[in-house]
């Protein structure tokens, strides 16, 4: 990412074409969600950019799916691994009244633009169990992170994977 990002403008120097999806990562920082869907509509900014949000995460075995809801958009859900988030050295205790930053970034996929973003502080207890999960997967060998993710993907669509939430919050 740039070290400035201004609404309107690349989001990566140079990058104009993305695959539409979205990903999550963690770094010293906080939490990332970048959102790449093509062609995004004037409701998706705006919910993405104001609108309500529900979060939470399903496990299985060695990998963690994380998952969200913006008012008017269905849920989605973005696979996770400690082991590739390369800005990650430690997740810090989350004090009592404190949560994890989620930085939010809406992408135009057909055009590299920025669209929208956002920084939301996530409720203390969710942040807790994030840090936990991590910890426990950071455990956990890394070679059939894939296999898993393709096997639950073979087995459930993205409802399901919320149906099966170890946690949803509201945001």
């Amino acid at each position: 990412m740039l070290n400035k990002l201004e609404i309107g403008e690349l989001f990566n120097e140079g990058v104009t074409k993305y695959k539409e999806g979205i990903v999550f990562d963690i770094d010293d920082n906080g939490c990332n969600l970048i959102i790449r869907f093509n062609s995004p509509s004037n409701n998706e900014v705006k919910a993405i950019k104001q609108g309500s949000l529900k979060c939470g995460y399903y496990t299985e075995k060695e990998a963690i799916f994380m998952l969200f809801k913006f008012d008017g958009i269905e849920w989605m859900d973005a696979p996770y691994s400690v082991e590739l988030s390369k800005k990650l050295t430690k997740i810090h205790e989350i004090n009592d009244g404190q949560g994890l930053a989620l930085n939010i970034y809406l992408i135009d996929a057909d055009t590299g633009i920025l669209k929208a973003m956002r920084l939301i502080g996530l409720p203390t207890a969710f942040s807790r169990k994030i840090k936990v999960i991590v910890e426990r997967q950071r455990s956990m060998p890394f070679e059939n992170y894939y296999q898993t993710i393709n096997a639950v993907y073979m087995k459930y669509p993205t409802k399901k994977l919320v149906d099966y939430a170890d946690v949803i919050c509201n945001v």
